[in-house]
């Protein structure tokens, strides 16, 4: 039922993104842009503005930030022992630690543990949003191939995104208790809607154009390995070393086994930090996934 309900739909629209830019070949490049610059801000905004801030997801937040940093020091470690350069260490590092918990791992946790189970997944989501929308932003222009290029900087990068100020100004109208003004609730809301759809078609048509024989295999297997396996694993070695309510220690364990998020292709894309790798990273996560999540499931006795 899990598969059908959730793995098979966002599936579905990886095959019609891929087959759209097939037949029509458009500029993805653009389409990325659409969706970093334009409907992932209004997400993030709806996001904060709604969902409720409370002291006691502070161990959440604690939890994401470790795993992040975890995973991400144990990608950069790989990528030196390989002795690759920065825009392909960073690649490493994008598609190894930011997983899918929004569009994937959100909808599997309440089809699978409920509704209790998926308002803690939505706070995940929103500090995995933050961290990809800042550290993974700033890895992506940092390791970037577009750095020869005059003038480059990641960090003003950084500072013309807008989803870092929407993010501000969602958390601001939550301690605030402001609302927004009845004539712009429903396109807010209509565009936040459309970004994850889009991102999703994004990552398709990013497929599409991938060369698999210019892609490296062996790296391809290792990235793929620690996203699906040391991830989770990486998840229960830390929380071994906590006292958290068992539902919740389940959310963290399935969002850990969620594959590459395809927000991470969309920021490879943009900032050109090995695109076809991210993207074939992202592709191979998501088709094992559909092995790989039941036995997650049926580890945690669900």
């Amino acid at each position: 039922m899990i598969l059908i309900d959730v793995v098979i739909p966002v599936m579905a629209i990886f095959v019609i993104g891929f087959v759209v830019q097939k037949i029509f070949d458009f500029d993805i490049r653009s389409i990325s842009t659409l969706s970093l610059y334009v409907l992932t801000p209004f997400l993030v905004f709806e996001t904060f503005s709604t969902n409720e801030l409370s002291w006691e997801y502070v161990h959440i937040v604690l939890f994401c930030i470790c795993f992040c940093l975890i995973l991400l020091s144990l990608s950069f470690l790989y990528g030196k022992i390989r002795k690759t350069n920065k825009t392909v260490t960073t690649a490493f590092m994008l598609a190894a630690t930011f997983m899918n918990a929004g569009n994937y791992g959100a909808p599997l946790i309440y089809f699978a543990l409920g509704e209790r189970a998926f308002s803690y997944a939505i706070i995940v989501m929103v500090v995995q949003s933050i961290l990809m929308n800042s550290i993974g932003l700033f890895l992506a222009a940092n390791g970037s191939s577009m750095r020869a290029e005059e003038d480059f900087s990641p960090w003003k990068k950084m500072a013309t995104m807008p989803v870092l100020y929407a993010l501000i100004l969602g958390i601001s109208f939550q301690i605030f208790h402001l609302r927004v003004p009845g004539f712009l609730e429903q396109p807010v809301a209509m565009l936040s809607d459309a970004c994850i759809p889009l991102i999703m078609l994004a990552l398709g048509m990013q497929l599409a154009k991938i060369q698999f024989k210019s892609v490296n295999w062996y790296e391809l297997s290792v990235i793929t390995l620690a996203r699906m396996v040391i991830s989770p694993l990486v998840a229960v070695v830390v929380l071994s070393f906590v006292t958290l309510d068992p539902l919740l220690e389940k959310v963290f364990i399935i969002v850990a086994s969620m594959p590459t998020a395809a927000n991470i292709t969309l920021l490879a894309i943009q900032f050109k930090t090995e695109p076809d790798f991210v993207s074939a990273v992202t592709f191979m996560t998501t088709l094992l996934s559909m092995v790989t999540i039941p036995i997650v499931l049926v580890f945690l006795g669900v």
